[in-house]
């Protein structure tokens, strides 16, 4: 401070700092260190006494750098993100905030930073107030990850009675988080290893999900899982005489083979995908597989070689459900074949067995192994009846005998209200079969028998006359024979009289004997 006086010269400067009355003598300098704004007021007073007017002076202290934040994540961003800085300064305010992006030249804030590409950002920035304050840069940290992993997996389309699947996925900015899948729209599970046991058709939905929790759109792998199940299984039916054969080689240790008209098998179960596995070699003739009681083909089980677990037949296209393969003997074989036994080792399957049907052979009441007594047969020819006809009769002495060779058998019929009842002798032991019915029913068992031991049997069917009250005839009739096994030759029919018989004539002195 100064100041000037043309008579008796200035004598002193008085000030105050605190907005009182001057009183403090000036001398080199005022000292000010509050920061903040300060009044000086001050006055001259000359050598004489005289004081001038009282003057004053704002003085204005910063010297505390302005402080800036950011309102950055630490997690990641899925988008292009905008970050927002401030600053504050409570003396001489904020003249602005400067910043750099990842290095770049040193910009001016204004309403926000664009973030807009994948990866790691690191924004310095420092505010700078009025006064000339310079922060000391800060640092955000921006993380953008916009991209979904990726996944894949070992899948292949089959498997042997266990899958076992590897998820695999990647994420080069963020990094992978977790593997997910799920079974047939099953939940969501969290895991990179996928286990199924069990034959059958799974539908595998997978996916990746990264740190940033991008969610990758799922991905599906369709697998069959196929059962190997032997044929020792209690669920296969089995016609005719089979045979077990033992081998290292052999699926299981062991196979069975037949051959012989009724020989064969069925096989029921629930699946799309089939193979029969079998035995081929220079001694193997042909089988007929019907599949589904439908369609029909023929299976050559020759080759030049014996070959081990050959699928020697298969479809791996059915419809989702219940299936039945029936196998049958064909008696045929390549020309270079040396005979026509067929085999069964095993079956493929993606879907659990059912129990077959019992494997019969149906032998039309044409077959010229049945024989029938020579009077009263007649043919009814009918479109509903097995084969389009079947053979009816009545009368004393009137019957047919069916003979066979297997485990059991199946009488099949019409029966109706004016169908009597017959008698039925198998090996010697009699029963009887009713041919009755309130309406007209086609292709009816009317008499059966399982449980026999496997050999040959006779069936011999007898008219009796008798009837069902209800019924207005004692006809019986004959469509059709099923066997588990095969009919053989019966002889020519036989029929017994009593010598009681009126017809007989008698010469001389008779005389009866009675015994059981």
């Amino acid at each position: 401070m100064s100041a000037d006086d043309t008579g008796s010269q200035v004598a002193q400067i008085l000030y105050s700092t605190d907005g009182g009355t001057p009183g403090t003598p000036y001398g080199s300098g005022i000292p000010i260190a509050t920061e903040g704004t300060t009044t000086i007021k001050y006055k001259a007073v000359d050598s004489v006494g005289n004081a001038s007017a009282v003057m004053s002076t704002t003085v204005r202290l910063d010297d505390t750098a302005p402080s800036s934040s950011d309102d950055a994540t630490t997690t990641w961003a899925t988008t292009s993100t905008v970050v927002h800085l401030s600053s504050g300064d409570t003396l001489s305010g904020i003249a602005g905030i400067r910043y750099t992006l990842d290095g770049s030249e040193e910009a001016t804030y204004g309403t926000g930073i664009t973030v807009g590409t994948e990866g790691t950002h690191t924004i310095t920035y420092r505010g700078v107030d009025v006064a000339g304050n310079v922060e000391s840069p800060k640092v955000a940290t921006v993380r953008v990850d916009m991209t979904a992993p990726s996944s894949s997996t070992n899948a292949t389309a089959t498997y042997n009675n266990t899958a076992t699947i590897n998820i695999s996925a990647t994420d080069t900015v963020s990094g992978l988080a977790r593997r997910e899948y799920r079974l047939n729209g099953s939940q969501w599970t969290s895991g990179s290893v996928v286990s199924v046991s069990g034959a059958g058709t799974y539908v595998l939905d997978y996916r990746a999900v990264d740190t940033a929790g991008n969610t990758e759109s799922y991905k599906t792998a369709t697998l069959d899982v196929r059962s190997r199940v032997q044929q020792t299984d209690s669920k296969i039916s089995w016609g005719g005489s089979w045979s077990t054969a033992s081998y290292s080689g052999y699926s299981g240790g062991d196979l069975k083979t037949a051959r012989g008209v009724g020989a064969g098998y069925t096989i029921t179960f629930n699946g799309t995908y089939i193979d029969l596995i079998a035995l081929t070699g220079p001694g193997y003739g042909k089988a007929k597989v019907i599949l589904d009681g439908t369609t029909s083909q023929t299976v050559d089980f020759y080759s030049t070689n014996w070959t081990n677990q050959v699928p020697v037949w298969g479809n791996h296209a059915l419809s989702a459900g219940n299936h039945t393969i029936r196998v049958e003997w064909t008696g045929s074989k390549n020309a270079s074949a040396t005979g026509d036994t067929i085999n069964l080792d095993a079956i493929d399957v993606n879907g659990p067995l059912a129990q077959a049907p019992e494997h019969l052979t149906r032998f039309e009441e044409t077959d010229s192994m049945i024989t029938f007594s020579s009077t009263a047969w007649s043919t009814a020819p009918g479109t509903n009846y097995s084969g389009g006809s079947l053979k009816k009769a009545k009368g004393t002495g009137t019957g047919y005998q069916v003979n066979f060779t297997g485990t059991g058998i199946d009488l099949i019929a019409l029966k109706g209200p004016d169908y009597g009842i017959a008698r039925v002798i198998i090996d010697g032991t009699t029963e009887t079969a009713d041919f009755y019915a309130s309406g007209f029913l086609n292709k009816q068992v009317v008499w059966g028998k399982r449980g026999l031991t496997y050999g040959p049997h006779t069936v011999r069917v007898e008219w009796t006359g008798s009837q069902n009250a209800s019924s207005t005839n004692s006809q019986i009739d004959l469509d059709a024979v099923d066997v588990n096994g095969a009919v053989t030759q019966a002889p020519i029919w036989p029929f017994r009289i009593e010598q009681t018989d009126s017809k007989i004539s008698w010469g001389g002195s008779w005389s009866t004997a009675s015994y059981s």
